[in-house]
């Protein structure tokens, strides 16, 4: 079993490189265009179990080709019955969490009520809310069971994931928002800030620290310079208690008073 998922990690990742490297320009090889339809509907079904199902049995079916690609549950038996639920969670469940959740991001997608079937098959269809997307899905294993050949099953792999690689490129990434405070807070703040007793350094350090994020968002300052608060301006050499450069030339000179003029 164990050599079993690492085939089907390693044939996924095979395929999923070369489809990134194609990017979207260069479109996979399939020429059945009502197939490529198809592929294109399951992997952007609106049922979004259905979305994993074709990299989960096109690459259990690539790793064993005597495995019914159809299947669902060992237990349904026959001949290429097999658990794709392992498949699903150890292989292609973690692809989708390492490329954005382009399948949706369900951790246990074979789990859910409409995947807790035996196979793949019309058989199963009226059981299904979504009764158009399974039949799509149906569609698309017979032909593969049919064909029964490894590079028609590739092609169909190839077209799967060059759909997932589109579906990604539309996915919108949303990442949380840094925590902001009002205006009013950081007066409080800063107020708060300056209530102790500093000999002036914290008016100075508040002054400084202005005027270097002025100076880097606006690019006009190279570095700020302050002299420390018992210091004389005479005695320091500085014009200021604080002095901003650009490289080497002293632009701007300022005086901090802790009280109002």
């Amino acid at each position: 079993m164990v050599e079993f998922l690492e085939e089907c990690q390693r044939i996924l990742n095979e395929v999923w490189s070369e489809t990134t490297k194609r990017g979207l320009v260069s479109k996979p090889s399939l020429d059945d265009p009502l197939l490529r339809k198809l592929i294109k509907e399951a992997v952007n079904s609106k049922t979004k179990s259905y979305r994993y199902v074709l990299p989960t049995q096109l690459i259990a079916k690539l790793a064993n080709p005597t495995l019914d690609s159809r299947c669902l549950q060992a237990k349904r038996g026959g001949s290429g019955a097999f658990d794709a639920r392992s498949v699903n969670e150890k292989v292609v469940v973690k692809f989708d969490k390492d490329n954005e959740n382009v399948f949706g991001g369900s951790p246990q997608p074979y789990v859910n009520n409409p995947l807790r079937r035996l196979e793949v098959t019309p058989t199963y269809s009226v059981q299904q809310k979504d009764k158009e997307g399974w039949d799509t899905l149906c569609v698309i294993l017979e032909k593969v069971e049919s064909a029964n050949s490894p590079e028609f099953t590739r092609k169909v792999l190839e077209q799967t994931l060059y759909e997932a690689l589109v579906r990604l490129s539309k996915t919108k990434i949303l990442y949380p928002v840094p925590q902001r405070i009002s205006l009013e807070q950081v007066n409080g703040l800063i107020g708060q800030f300056l209530s102790g007793h500093s000999l002036g350094d914290r008016p100075q350090a508040i002054g400084s620290a202005l005027l270097e994020t002025i100076g880097e968002e606006f690019k006009i300052f190279s570095k700020v310079k302050r002299s420390k608060t018992t210091s004389a301006d005479a005695s320091t050499g500085q014009v200021g208690d604080i002095e901003c450069f650009d490289k080497e030339k002293l632009v701007l000179g300022v005086e901090i008073k802790d009280k109002r003029p």
